[in-house]
């Protein structure tokens, strides 16, 4: 194309050359939040990779022919706070799938 110029469903506007069917990898995204005597913290992180995938099959011991999810969000987590007493409760993809 000798213009300089892009059409509107080119996919030149990505400057890392990616395409538009692969996300690029975000920072997780953490949030905080009180109500009624409770402070709540949540991660929101991106998809497992396919090396994270592997490492955590080996972590989790799983023997062959067990399959993990196919999408694992290993950074996302809950914890709730309860401010007067401090007692904690969290909840991650980890500690989920080791049960």
């Amino acid at each position: 194309r000798s213009s300089s110029l892009v059409d509107a469903g080119d996919e030149m506007d990505d400057p890392y050359g990616a395409s538009k069917h692969v996300p690029l990898p975000r920072a997780p995204r953490e949030r905080l939040f009180s109500h009624a005597g409770w402070s709540f913290r949540t991660v929101q992180a991106p998809i497992l990779g396919t090396q994270g995938h592997y490492d955590w099959k080996r972590e989790l011991s799983c023997f062959q022919g067990q399959a993990l999810p196919e999408a694992l969000f290993a950074g996302n987590s809950l914890e709730a706070r309860h401010d007067a007493s401090g007692y904690r409760l969290g909840f991650d993809a980890l500690g989920a799938l080791r049960g």
